[in-house]
């Protein structure tokens, strides 16, 4: 496990949600994180151009009250681009997901190149929380996380890989899902529903 977080570029070991993970991987995942010293804020833009692509007439929604965040970064003076705000947003627009893109200005104490100059959300209707984190899981972010499983993969030699059973390497995503599943049909079930 600890071999696949190492194989992991910087902007995906970003993307990983610690709460997602099992113990173990847990553990392994913060060791990764500690030994190369990240940053859990998101690096997004360059100063050419605008932040973000706002639609005109992109006013405060309704629903925006009782919205979650569902992902949140900074903007630093001169940074590279990074995970895209505007393309999150667009990915759950495609899929039917009224979201909202905040963008703030930072203040920072001093005036440093590498300063954080502006802080962007992105926000869904609560109700939706699950569904939207589920989508940019899907659409965003997986096919950054199986590159780095293909990575790790590719850097096993043929004895190690045949010990490897992804069931066993990813137990957590799978007891997730029988959890959620169970947990759904127990709720059909209870209130006589199928």
């Amino acid at each position: 496990m600890q071999r696949h977080y190492a194989s992991l570029s910087d902007e995906a070991l970003l993307d990983i949600n610690p709460d997602d993970l099992v113990d173990t991987a847990r553990a392994c995942f913060e060791a990764e994180f500690r030994e190369r010293q990240l940053n859990r804020q998101v690096e997004l833009y360059a100063d050419e151009g605008p932040l973000v692509e706002i639609a005109e007439g992109d006013d405060e929604p309704g629903w925006l009250e009782d919205g979650v965040e569902i992902y949140s970064g900074v903007i630093r003076a001169g940074a590279a681009a990074a995970p895209d705000a505007d393309h999150f947003r667009t990915t759950l627009e495609a899929a039917g997901i009224p979201c909202h893109l905040e963008i703030h200005e930072e203040e920072p104490a001093e005036p440093v190149a590498s300063e954080a100059t502006h802080r962007w959300r992105l926000v869904v209707p609560g109700k939706l929380n699950l569904q939207a984190t589920g989508i940019l899981q899907r659409d965003v972010f997986n096919e950054e996380m199986e590159a780095g499983w293909r990575a790790h993969l590719e850097a096993l030699t043929d004895e190690e890989i045949s010990a490897v059973n992804p069931h066993t390497e990813f137990c957590g995503l799978f007891d997730q899902i029988d959890r959620v599943t169970r947990a759904f049909k127990e709720e059909l079930s209870r209130r006589g529903l199928r």
